[in-house]
């Protein structure tokens, strides 16, 4: 599991960012303008004020499946979007760049039906499976910098990950009273690894 959460100050690790961080994406190049994008609308929920965590939840356009079982599961909480009060804000961010025929269109009747899709034009639909979801990721932060910096903490989770969301919300809020913003903030596991 990859929880992104943070406060980075270097001597703690963990994954959750901390939202008012937008300074670290500043070395991340803008998309091409070939590429550039309108936001789309939050969910109503998640443009209040009072946002505990916005989760980026990176899934690959066919995974279908794997989204309507984050569905009928931990996004039910009753501490999690589309409840008028809950803390906790959870998107899908689901590359599309290129995407045409009905597999696209099935997408788009997803997002729209759901309204809990973020779809990435600038990210190719093919994109491999080490790159599409670094790239998911990249486009997801610089999102969630501009749109979601309501938010005390910036999340990223993949597809195939179950989280507890009381206890996280908990874990977060006396995480944040101990160190306050704006002291940089990262919870979650660093993992250094590669290929030979």
């Amino acid at each position: 599991m990859s929880l992104m959460a943070s406060h980075t100050d270097g001597s703690r690790s963990a994954t959750a960012v901390r939202s008012a961080s937008s300074k670290a994406l500043a070395h991340v190049p803008p998309p091409a303008a070939s590429h550039a994008r309108e936001a789309e609308p939050l969910p109503p929920s998640c443009a209040r004020e009072q946002l505990l965590l916005a989760v980026g939840i990176i899934s690959a356009p066919q995974f279908h499946g794997r989204r309507s079982l984050l569905r009928h599961s931990w996004l039910l909480s009753p501490n999690v979007v589309p409840r008028s009060t809950a803390p906790v804000c959870a998107m899908f961010v689901i590359r599309s760049g290129g995407m045409r025929g009905s597999e696209g269109a099935l997408l788009r009747r997803e997002a729209h039906a759901y309204k809990d899709v973020f779809l990435l034009p600038a990210v190719a639909y093919n994109e491999t499976r080490l790159r599409g979801p670094l790239l998911s990721l990249v486009e997801w932060l610089r999102f969630a910098a501009e749109h979601l910096s309501h938010a005390t903490f910036i999340a990223k989770v993949d597809d195939d990950t179950w989280l507890h969301t009381a206890d996280l919300a908990r874990l977060l809020a006396h995480t944040s009273a101990q160190f306050p913003p704006p002291a940089p903030l990262y919870l979650g596991v660093h993992t250094y690894s590669h290929w030979v």
